[in-house]
């Protein structure tokens, strides 16, 4: 690891977050799908229509504005792009490009904050705590 590299980690904090779904209410108990339309949690943009992605519990890492990075352990994971109502998706910065890769995704309304990732080119995880349901 470079001088560089070094000094971002050592600056960068990482927080988890977890147990926001609640299986009763977000979670089909028979498909484990979304019953619940999702939207962005800030802007009420619509994300995702129920029934549309499968509940996933996975420790994961996307960047976070406040804190340099931020691990979730609830997810909602689409395998077709296609299937989302409205995302947008950005790439790093030079020095978050250090620490992680990827593409990420935000609402495209708003795109104040990335809420998911895309994983192995074609599985789309979005993080619960990170949304709204309606």
């Amino acid at each position: 690891m470079s001088e560089q590299q070094q000094q971002i980690t050592s600056t960068t904090t990482t927080s988890v977050v977890t147990t926001f779904v609640q299986q009763d209410q977000h979670v089909d108990a028979n498909t484990n799908k979304n019953t619940q339309l999702i939207t962005c949690r800030l802007c009420q943009s619509k994300i995702l229509k129920p029934q549309t992605a499968t509940f996933v519990s996975s420790t994961e890492t996307i960047p976070d504005v406040a804190t340099g990075t931020r691990q979730y352990d609830e997810w909602w994971v689409v395998n077709d792009m296609f299937q989302f109502e409205n995302i947008g998706f950005t790439r790093l910065s030079a020095e978050q490009a250090q620490i992680m890769q990827g593409r990420f995704m935000c609402c495209a309304d708003c795109e104040h904050e990335p809420i998911g990732f895309v994983k192995s080119g074609n599985q789309y995880y979005v993080a619960a705590r990170m949304l709204g349901y309606k």
